[in-house]
């Protein structure tokens, strides 16, 4: 529910924004600088969403294939370490 949620509204938004920049672009490619941003946008912050929820641990994310060790490990690991700190003191 909550990653959704953050997911819709980092669309939302993105496409708000992206939508002005683009009025004055034929339809077509207009639609295209919406859509293909806010495609990205919305699986990154699902993704970040997830991992800052407990809802996907490092090993799950480290079995997809080509994860391990680039840089969307360390990225998902820093999120995962800030979200989590807590609980590893507590």
């Amino acid at each position: 529910g909550a990653a959704l949620a953050a997911m819709a509204a980092a669309v939302a938004l993105a496409a708000l924004a992206l939508g002005a920049l683009s009025a004055a672009l034929p339809a077509r490619a207009a639609a295209l600088l919406v859509a293909l941003p806010g495609v990205a946008l919305g699986a990154a912050v699902f993704a970040a969403a997830l991992v800052a929820l407990g809802a996907v641990a490092p090993r799950e994310w480290r079995e997809l294939p080509g994860i391990s060790g680039t840089r969307l490990d360390d990225w998902l690991q820093r999120i995962h370490s800030l979200t989590h700190r807590d609980k590893k003191e507590g």
